[in-house]
């Protein structure tokens, strides 16, 4: 149980109108914002290149439909919503994560799909997600199911922690004061095609040096690949079969062991990141 006072965050939303960033917006405000405390910035980008737009996209509508959200639940004080003209040489996705590293954002929540809605392979990612996670410099939150902390079991999430030794999973761990509650459940697992009982060992200390630190409980489980390049298919069928645990948000980093030990040029988040992106049927947390 996290035991340890939250510093106050700001999360920021980046909507168009559709249902899945609409999704996203009440996953940030009923699940993860705390009243009085945190902030919320909904961030909507425009172009005024564009002017023959159906009524639930143009700004004025978006601005309106969140303020009338926000005004009955949030004090003035405590959000904002601002309408982003992309400016010439940029696209959406950069003028979003602009706009975070400018109000120094805790995390951005985007929906899985946009305004033309899910596609007929729904592990094809829109190109939101695709860019935002291949260039963020703070956490994404990416919102495939509207999961609210009201309806979940005992009013309480748990959290999947991909763990495979590199420093940059373990970034992960610290994360988790930063988007859970007390009372939440957390489960980490590790995956290896070959057995590497020395990463086992050196994963689980410091597992158990974080409980000690943090005051929490979490599970620690290993899980076996058939080779190398299936690395995330344990995870997905975990998360998307797995009855006991039932997992409501995946936490990763954006790259892992293979590209630390290869001090390699991470341009892009690495193979496993995309892959769970694309398969896992949860709501996903990647820490970059």
């Amino acid at each position: 149980m996290v035991e340890s006072a939250l510093e106050e965050r700001t999360w920021l939303v980046a909507v168009d109108g559709s249902k899945a960033s609409k999704d996203a917006f009440f996953v940030a405000l009923e699940d993860f914002y705390v009243d009085k405390k945190d902030k919320i910035i909904v961030v909507s980008v425009t172009d005024m290149m564009k002017t023959s737009l159906p009524y639930e996209y143009q700004p004025s509508t978006i601005a309106n439909d969140y303020k009338i959200e926000l005004l009955s639940k949030l004090h003035p004080s405590h959000y904002s919503i601002i309408l982003a003209e992309k400016k010439e040489g940029k696209n959406v996705h950069e003028t979003i994560l602009q706009q975070a590293e400018e109000k120094n954002a805790t995390a951005i929540f985007i929906g899985y799909h946009g305004r033309k809605g899910p596609k007929l392979d729904p592990s094809i990612m829109g190109q939101t997600v695709r860019y935002s996670t291949n260039n963020a410099t703070r956490p994404i939150v990416i919102v495939k199911f509207p999961y609210f902390r009201a309806k979940a079991r005992s009013g309480v999430f748990t959290y999947m922690i991909c763990l495979d030794g590199s420093s940059k999973s373990f970034k992960v761990l610290e994360a988790l004061h930063t988007f859970s509650k007390p009372g939440d459940k957390f489960v980490a697992v590790t995956v290896q095609s070959t057995p590497d009982e020395e990463t086992i060992e050196k994963i689980a200390a410091h597992i158990k040096k974080f409980e000690e630190r943090a005051k929490m409980r979490i599970d620690y489980l290993t899980l076996k690949a058939e080779d190398a390049e299936t690395i995330h298919g344990p995870v997905v069928d975990f998360v998307n079969r797995n009855e006991d645990y039932k997992v409501d948000f995946v936490m990763f980093s954006s790259w892992g062991l293979k590209t630390e030990v290869g001090k390699l040029a991470a341009l892009t988040i690495g193979s496993f990141a995309t892959k769970l992106i694309s398969f896992v049927q949860a709501n996903l947390i990647m820490i970059p």
